[in-house]
């Protein structure tokens, strides 16, 4: 399994979170949602970068992890969009009710413009 594979999956459980997270908060009637979207929003923003970063820094062999930014990003991509499909295939299967995130999260990949980072 490549590397980007295992980081891809740390990435979307981080994303998981936050979507749990504000899920659980719509359902229990929080008072400003708005108000915690944007901190579970900053807080994905910042745990991304920093797992990314370290992860960067410390996968130094090259033919599993590329140097080049731009070859990251587009491994990472493929990974995260793939995790989503079968994230979908598996909600549509056993949990329809729950398949919002999955959607989500290949709605925001796919809207992503070519050269933004990760």
């Amino acid at each position: 399994m490549p590397a980007a594979c295992d980081a891809a999956s740390l990435l979307r459980s981080i994303d998981a979170s936050v979507t749990t997270a504000l899920e659980r908060a719509r359902k229990a009637g929080i008072d400003d949602p708005v108000r915690l979207a944007a901190a579970l929003s900053a807080w994905r923003a910042v745990a991304r970068t920093a797992f990314l970063a370290g992860y960067h820094e410390t996968m130094t062999d090259r033919r599993l992890w590329p140097a080049e930014p731009r070859a990251r990003h587009e491994l990472l991509r493929f990974f995260l969009l793939e995790k989503a499909v079968m994230e979908i295939e598996y909600e549509l299967a056993r949990r329809p009710d729950a398949l919002r995130p999955a959607l989500s999260a290949a709605v925001l990949l796919l809207s992503e413009p070519a050269d933004e980072a990760l």
